[in-house]
């Protein structure tokens, strides 16, 4: 093989500002009530978050399918042809509603004579046959364009997963699918506008998965850019595997189609890609082959510590390094957990931010005083100050959750209950740190209008995910101490959607009765009706809490204080916000004092006492000395001292020794005058004061110092 130096230099070319997403591949045998599941946290911080949902529906032959150019910002898709969600009438009221076009149609292909019910976002989710998808960008040796910006594909992730969830029964039909109308029509990624960066974006990976079985799924162009390069795994059914934008499948072996799928060029593209050689007896290493790229970019750890710590919170038993190559060789391709895994657990890892590691992003100087988890994109600074170069020479932790996620979910398939409920999603729609998760029904009839509304144009606070986003902002302002009040909330309604969920689950078990999967049409409408409003009222009861929790939480914590308002107090009692120790000497905090206190020093040095030592005066020698700063504080401008001089003379004896007494006192803003408590020593070598003592100030105001 190659040696894996060569790949150092080229890989991970992510671009912060993409779908830069995590996706976790559950096997049946791995979870605790042998459902499987897939996951996504869509990471974009441009992409419309709207959720929505298209019907099956049965097409006459000849039917054409239109493939849409769907765009990661507001509107998604803006079409009358899928469902409502995506029509003009759900458009936002906007200045610019009237200038956003319709969804630009790259071609068509021959449709298919009946389609499933879809559950869609930018990508396709989940269909009535429990087939799910969860996806992450990846990049790859080669990019391609759309058919419109002069390239020859047609087929892209976003229009990819609808056509295999429509189409697709199975998790292996639905990755047949997929791959080869790849194949035939090519396929293009998440950029094509020019550049080394386009590399970066070039491949998808998608988690597939059924009520039986779990696949991990790689795309890319192929050499020629007119067509595709695919390969999928099965998970062992007792394993969990998870991609983080870059390629995890490994050897790939033609001979085990149980466990193996490929696209027909497979091998030939990777003999011209010169990492295999066709005499000989080594498997094609698809990851090695062809996820290198160009070297743009920050860190390879961007993707390989995300599945070290999906590893590693999964089976801390096989004691796993943090640290590997680009490529994570020594990483396996799945696990099998120390324990089984329900939802509840994996909602824990999607919320990850490396807590209790030596990447804890709520530590550090990077996490501010309070335990801000976040870490801002790369990108030059407001002032200037920084240069590309400078941006590259370092990173901060990428976690599983952050801010920029636009929305997360579980998709779960269940074989252990009827199919005409089984399918279901926990979901949620804003950084899953900050959130609360929804169950959702697959068969829901329309989605919560809560999670189908909403940009990132405008605040709308009947959206789901802007009640969420400031409740996220303004606890990560003092998190250290916000944080509980938060998952208090959190915990508490998810463990009531668990527990309605339970009887929801029994109130459809009876609906469908004896019929189970072969329940009559007003049985089918009476289980959908039911799990439409189940799945509604989750929504509302999450909204309303946060609703109510926002301004709560804006009262209890703000202006550096912590205000008592739970116990309904007669007297306000309030706590101060102060920064804790390691934050304060990470700053200057200390400096300031320790800096004026040596600033005296130098003055009083350098000075001419009068008055036995108990005032000063400035020469041009102590002047030279003192920084710029106390040039301006100190220095009395010569025309005043002269001033000071006649004032003197000519006034009567009492009335001089008192402007003396008073100029010296306020001279260049210090209190320098021969009361021993403001002498520069006193300041050095403080005595006791005394108890209440009323001064004058400029201007006439008093104050009392104690």
């Amino acid at each position: 093989m190659i040696p894996h130096i060569l790949f150092i230099a080229g890989l991970l070319a992510f671009l912060p500002n993409s779908e830069s997403c995590t996706s976790i591949v559950v096997g049946p045998k791995a979870s605790k009530d042998g459902s499987t599941m897939v996951t996504h946290n869509a990471d974009c911080l441009n992409c419309d978050f709207r959720l929505s949902k298209t019907e099956a529906k049965d097409w006459p032959e000849g039917s054409l399918r239109p493939i849409w150019l769907g765009r990661e910002d507001y509107p998604h898709l803006l079409t009358e042809e899928r469902n409502s969600v995506w029509g003009k009438d759900n458009l936002e009221d906007l200045p610019q509603k009237t200038k956003f076009e319709e969804s630009r149609i790259l071609g068509w292909i021959p449709q298919v004579a009946h389609t499933h019910g879809i559950i869609e976002g930018l990508y396709g989710m989940m269909n009535d046959k429990q087939v799910a998808i969860g996806e992450s960008t990846c990049g790859a040796i080669y990019w391609s364009k759309p058919v419109h910006a002069g390239g020859n594909c047609l087929i892209n992730g976003e229009s990819m997963t609808l056509l295999g969830l429509e189409r697709g029964s199975t998790a292996r039909e639905a990755i047949q699918i997929m791959g080869e109308l790849s194949e035939m029509y090519g396929f293009f990624g998440s950029a094509w506008d020019g550049g080394d960066g386009m590399f970066g974006e070039a491949g998808e990976a998608f988690g597939v998965v059924d009520p039986t079985e779990a696949w991990m799924f790689h795309i890319m162009p192929d050499s020629t850019l007119k067509s595709a390069i695919w390969v999928a795994k099965r998970v062992a059914d007792e394993e969990v595997a998870v991609v983080a934008n870059n390629f995890v499948i490994r050897d790939v072996h033609p001979d085990d189609p149980d466990n193996y799928m490929f696209s027909q060029n497979l091998f030939s593209e990777a003999q011209l890609a010169g990492c295999w050689n066709p005499n000989s007896d080594q498997p094609v290493d698809f990851t090695y082959c062809f996820s290198a790229r160009p070297n743009d970019i920050p860190h390879w750890s961007y993707s390989t510590r995300r599945v070290w710590r999906v590893f590693q919170l999964l089976k801390p038993s096989l004691k796993l390094s943090p640290y590997t190559n680009p490529i994570a060789d020594d990483y396996p391709f799945s696990v099998k957990p120390d324990k089984l895994v329900g939802a509840d657990d994996i909602k824990k890892i999607l919320r990850d931010h490396y807590e209790g590691t030596e990447f804890d992003l709520t530590k550090g100087i990077e996490a501010g005083p309070f335990g801000n988890v976040d870490r801002y994109d790369q990108n030059m600074s407001a002032d200037g100050s920084t240069t590309k170069d400078f941006i590259d020479s370092g990173f901060f932790e990428r976690a599983i959750s952050i801010m920029r996620t636009s929305f997360s979910y579980i998709a779960v398939a269940r074989s252990t209950v009827p199919e005409s409920y089984a399918g279901m999603m926990w979901y949620c729609q804003y950084a899953p740190s900050a959130t609360v998760y929804h169950p959702i029904y697959q068969q829901v009839t329309e989605i919560p209008k809560r999670l189908s509304i909403g940009s990132l144009y405008k605040y709308n606070p009947e959206s789901n995910f802007w009640v969420a986003a400031v409740v996220g902002n303004w606890v990560n302002m003092w998190r250290m101490y916000a944080i509980t009040d938060l998952q208090i909330m959190q915990k508490e309604l998810e463990s009531q959607a668990v527990s309605t969920f339970a009887s929801t689950e029994s109130t459809l078990w009876t609906l469908v009765g004896k019929t189970f999967n072969t329940p009559s049409s007003a049985t089918t409408a009476a289980v959908r009706q039911h799990m439409t409003e189940f799945s509604e009222g989750r929504v509302e009861a999450m909204w309303d809490a946060y609703t109510t929790f926002f301004p709560h939480l804006m009262t209890k914590f703000h202006d550096g204080f912590r205000f008592n308002v739970e116990d309904q107090p007669v007297e306000m009692s309030v706590q101060k916000l102060f920064y804790p120790k390691s934050w304060l000497e990470a700053t200057q905090y200390k400096y300031h004092k320790e800096h004026d206190l040596e600033m005296l020093r130098a003055m009083n040095a350098s000075a001419n006492p009068t008055d036995a030592g108990q005032s000063f005066r400035v020469t041009p020698q102590s002047q030279a000395q003192a920084p710029p700063l106390l040039h301006r504080q100190v220095a009395a401008p010569l025309w005043a001292m002269a001033l000071v001089a006649l004032s003197v003379a000519l006034l009567s004896t009492v009335a001089g020794v008192y402007l003396t007494r008073t100029i010296r006192r306020q001279r260049g803003g210090y209190e320098c005058a021969d009361e021993q408590r403001y002498s520069i020593q006193a300041i050095l070598q403080p005595a006791p004061l005394p108890t209440v003592n009323t001064r004058t100030q400029p201007g006439g105001a008093t104050y009392s110092s104690t």
